[in-house]
Parts: C-alpha cells; sequence; structure tokens
C-alpha cells in the first residue's frame, strides 16, 4: 500500500511529494534559515511550550499549546504554531512572520499548502542545537521521514565535539549526521532506506549550511567498505501488533527490537580502529537478557558490548501514544489500535520494559574483550564525557592486576559516600552507602564498612597501591594478603560506574 497516496483512517492528509522541495536551492534554504534564526523561533519557546500539559496527547493538549502561543508577540510564537504545533496562519500572519516571497517560494515546493487566506505547512521543522530539521509529521504514514524527538535527545547529548567520521544510519531527516557535522566532524554521513527521508535530510544540509552526504540504501549498503569512528543509531524500535497497518519509521517488529539486533549485527562492519556505534530503542522483557541476543548476533565480530538499561515507557503509555498515530482524532480507529498495542504487549510481559542505550565499540580480539549489562536509572545526564569515563572505567576494570594497581581511581562524579542512623538508634550499627544525584549512570548502594573505607581511600590517596597498603593496615595484614580483594573491589566499582580512572 503506498501510504502517501492512502493515509491512515484519522491519520494527517497525504504527504506532498519530495521532489519540488529537492529543488530548493542554497538561497532559499538560506532565507528561510535567516527568518527562522532572526524570529525568536527556537529551542527555549518550544520547551516553554513543551510544558504545557506534557503528560497529554497533542490531541488533547495542542488547543492549549496554540492558545498559549497565540497570546506570545512575535514572528518566533506564530512560526512555532506553523511549523511544530500543526496550526493554519492567516495569510498575512504568515507573511508578516516569513515574508512574502518566502511564503510564495515554499508554497511552490510544497512546504506550506495555501487554503484560500489561511497558509498550514505541510512539514514540521523543529529547532536542536542551532540547527533547523525539516520533516514529515508521524501520522504521516509509513512513508515519513521523521526529525528529532525527545528520545532523540539522548543520542544528541552522545554527540562529542571533532568526532572524526560519523555515520548516522536509518538517518530519517537527517539530524544526527548535521548535529555531527555542527559539532566539528571531520564528515558526517547519513545512510536510510527510505529514500523520502534521503531527500529530506539533503535539503536540511542547505536549510543548515552544513557539509553532510546523504545516501540510500538498506543498512549499509550505502557504505559498503567505509570505516567510522562513530556510527549513530536510532532504528524503529516500536511493537508491531497483528491487525496494524506497518509503519517504516515506527515498528521494529512484533517485539519492536528485532530491527535493532539486525542493525547490531552489522555495525562492526563499519568501524574504524578505535570506532564506536551507538543503538538507542526500546525492549521488551525477555527470559534471556538483552546482553545475550546481542552477543549472540555479533558472533565473533571485534566488539566489545555494554548494555545500558533504564526504564522505558509503560504499557499503558505506548498503547495510547502510538495508537494516536493511528487516529489522531480519538475516535473509533484509536479506540481499536490502543486495544490491539495493549492486548499485544501484555503478551510481551505487560509494563516492564526498558530504554536500551547500546554501545558497540571496535576490540582487537574476535569475540570482544568484555559483555557487560548494566541497569541504570535514566539517560538524561548522560553526556559524551560521562560515557567516556565509563568505557575507560571497564577497560581498566579487563586488564590484569599488575596494571590495575598502578592506576588510580576516583569516585564517579556526583556520587556521596553517606553513613546515617535513624533517629534514636543511635546504638544500632550504622547504614553505609554510595549515593548518587538522580539520572547519573550509575544507582544508589548500600555498602559494608570496609567498602566505605576503601572507597575513602581510593579518592583520597595517590593510586590503588597507596590503598592496598592502608586497607591492609586497618585489617592487620600484609600488603600481599587483601591486595586480590581490594583489586576485586575496584574491578566491581570500574564495572558499576561506581568508580572512573583519574
Amino acid at each position: 500500500m503506498n501510504r502517501d497516496e492512502d493515509p491512515l483512517p484519522g491519520a494527517g492528509p497525504p504527504l506532498p511529494p519530495a521532489d519540488p522541495i529537492e529543488r530548493l536551492d542554497g538561497a532559499a534554504a538560506g532565507a528561510l534559515r535567516e527568518r527562522l534564526a532572526t524570529s525568536g523561533f527556537g529551542p527555549l519557546l518550544v520547551a516553554e511550550a513543551e510544558a504545557i500539559a506534557p503528560a497529554q496527547l497533542d490531541a488533547v493538549r495542542l488547543p492549549l499549546v496554540h492558545w498559549w502561543l497565540e497570546r506570545r508577540s512575535g514572528p518566533g510564537a506564530a512560526l512555532a504554531r506553523l511549523f511544530i504545533y500543526q496550526a493554519a496562519l492567516a495569510r498575512a500572519e504568515a507573511e508578516d512572520a516569513l515574508g512574502k516571497a518566502l511564503v510564495e517560494t515554499l508554497a511552490g515546493a510544497g512546504v506550506l499548502r495555501a487554503q484560500g487566506q489561511t497558509i498550514a505547512s505541510a512539514f514540521r521543522i523543529t529547532p536542536l542545537d542551532g540547527l533547523y530539521v525539516l520533516s514529515d509529521p508521524p501520522d504521516g504514514g509509513s512513508a515519513a521521514a521523521m526529525g528529532p524527538g525527545m528520545t532523540t535527545l539522548d543520542l544528541v547529548r552522545l554527540v562529542p565535539a571533532k568526532a572524526g567520521a560519523v555515520l548516522d544510519l536509518g538517518c530519517g531527516a537527517g539530524t544526527l549526521a548535521l548535529l555531527a557535522a555542527a559539532r566539528g566532524a571531520s564528515r558526517a554521513v547519513g545512510a536510510d532506506l527510505n529514500e523520502r527521508a534521503v531527500a529530506l535530510a539533503r535539503f536540511n544540509a542547505r536549510l543548515n549550511g552544513l557539509a553532510a552526504e546523504f545516501r540510500a540504501g538498506d543498512l549499509l549498503e550505502p557504505v559498503r567498505g567505509e570505516r567510522f569512528d562513530l556510527v549513530l543509531c536510532q532504528p524503529p524500535y516500536v511493537v508491531h501488533p497483528p491487525g496494524i497497518a506497518p509503519t517504516t519509521y515506527l515498528h521494529g517488529g512484533p517485539r519492536g527490537d528485532e530491527l535493532a539486533l539486525r542493525f547490531a549485527a552489522a555495525l562492526p562492519a563499519a568501524l574504524s580502529e578505535r570506532g564506536r556505534a551507538l543503538l538507542l530503542f526500546d525492549t521488551a522483557p525477555s527470559s534471556e537478557p538483552l546482553q545475550s541476543r546481542l552477543r549472540a548476533v555479533l558472533g565473533t565480530a571485534p566488539a566489545d558490548l555494554v548494555v545500558l538499561l533504564a526504564p522505558g515507557p509503560s504499557a499503558d503509555l505506548q498503547a495510547v501514544a502510538y495508537a494516536s498515530l493511528e487516529d489522531g482524532t480519538l475516535g473509533a480507529c484509536y479506540r481499536d489500535s490502543a486495544r490491539h498495542y495493549r492486548d499485544h504487549l501484555e503478551t510481551l510481559g505487560g509494563s516492564a520494559f526498558s530504554r536500551a542505550l547500546v554501545v558497540l565499540a571496535r576490540s582487537p580480539v574476535p569475540g570482544g574483550r568484555f559483555t557487560v549489562q548494566q541497569p541504570v536509572g535514566g539517560l538524561s545526564r548522560l553526556d559524551a564525557a560521562a560515557l567516556d569515563a565509563f568505557l575507560a572505567a571497564l577497560e581498566l576494570a579487563g586488564s590484569d592486576e599488575a596494571v590495575l594497581l598502578r592506576s588510580a581511581v576516583r569516585l564517579a562524579p556526583g556520587a556521596r559516600l553517606v553513613e546515617e542512623r535513624a533517629a534514636g538508634k543511635v546504638l544500632e550499627a550504622p547504614l553505609r552507602s554510595v549515593r548518587f544525584e538522580k539520572g547519573m549512570l550509575a544507582s544508589d548502594r548500600e555498602i559494608s564498612e570496609a567498602g566505605l573505607f576503601l572507597f575513602e581511600a581510593l579518592e583520597e590517596g595517590p593510586g590503588i597501591e597507596d590503598a592496598v597498603a592502608r586497607f591492609a593496615e586497618a585489617c592487620g595484614d600484609a600488603p600481599e594478603v587483601v591486595r586480590r580483594t581490594v583489586a576485586d573491589f575496584v574491578r566491581e566499582g570500574l564495572s558499576r560506574g561506581l568508580l572512573v580512572p583519574r
């Protein structure tokens, strides 16, 4: 079925063809960029709008968002209504915000739809970290090309400056490749099976004045034989229930993560000597740990594997959110789709879904040096520097004892050592723990008196060997007696995100 011509019941209007947008030249793209940049249309305005009834579906909250934006002065609020929140503007208001000539140019390219004296947008334009990303609306059907969403921000924070050669695999409208280019990547390439997505991504490169290359094809076929220092991927990961029409950008298989595993299996072939791949997706409960499923599809590929599992969206939230894409009017189709999704999610284990950040790092040995799966409280505080520190900690944890003991470590940033007693129970043994700020990579955990001593010794001393000597003295033993105990303590702390190399 061609969803461009036959949209879902209750979904948005058919997608306009991408060809006219491809013909928008650099001058038109530059004029649009200038208008957007000088209008006040930016992340701060959008963040304020997104804070209005944030837990509600768009169909429920958009009237209030429109109400709030209509009371804001300036062209930025008008452009937010037009390009993000699906409102039609009076022609005079659109021309005041964009200029008459630009309105005519964008209407000729199908970006804007003119209906009498009103102007509506056929596309979304999202401001992100100094960029503007044109994409299709999420209810646009199977051929829709997606721009950045809330989950994309978890990958945005992990893109370092000057990342070398970067591949955005399954790039959609090109968000991550463009972001890498803007942050100084030596080369930025995006690849997507959807030719429409590639066309929009190429326009977005012109819109942002960035040098990024976009190619169409399945998985790594468009970049066969090429190697990258960083590969970024947010594959389709939504569960696909029976009775729901498939949507290319959305559904990842009956469990949701089948397509993510296919991506993971292909990625080691694209990594440079010190390359790294980051995949972000949701995963349903399984009797087999995700790390085992991933290692099985990786086989003997030379890749170290780290899986960080954060709490994912509930089954109820998934059902209503994805059903609303089937029918934005929240009518009969929505009600049927919500039940289809919820029934299917129940067969997968109910509500214990996780958001997985999978890190694949090029390894010097077949099968990789380590496989780690770690539960985390969330990904919102994880950035490129924190991820680098954690991976360096894992590498140190896997080193031989002599190398480990010559090193120095410290508590991970955001950690606190706590010793406390309950009120009225001063004679009881205190509760000792390591605690972290909300959203940090590691989770709070109780520790013993010996553990507290070792953490303090590692934090205050010049290195691990000094902590061995101090611990031996406290225990009344020789250093060689406690050396293995301290080494094992440090390895566990490094692998759990409690400690990082200095």
